[in-house]
């Protein structure tokens, strides 16, 4: 059975190693995941949205009616919602 959540965890502790602040002991992906859930929930986001959002299984058989991907509305609430305090993305922006 292939788990995208695995090779996306893999994926982004090599590029946390990369730049220097990867921990080994930290769950830096599932972790993330657990912080946009609070995120989601705090500004009050439709539990359909942030479990698609998260991939996040959808829970009930009216869920999986609609879109299985997000639509455009959902991703307009998505991108104005603030990133957490001190969150520094710098290593992961393209140098122009």
């Amino acid at each position: 059975m292939k788990r995208p959540a695995d090779a996306a965890s893999k994926r982004l502790n090599a590029q946390l190693k990369k730049v220097g602040i990867h921990k080994e002991i930290e769950s830096t992906f599932h972790s993330t995941r657990h912080t946009a859930k609070d995120i989601m929930r705090v500004a009050k986001i439709d539990q359909r949205t942030h479990d698609k959002q998260t991939g996040h299984a959808l829970k009930t058989v009216s869920d999986n009616y609609g879109a299985k991907t997000l639509k455009r509305e959902e991703l307009e609430v998505l991108a104005v919602l603030p990133l957490p305090e001190g969150l520094d993305l710098s290593p992961y922006l393209a140098v122009r």
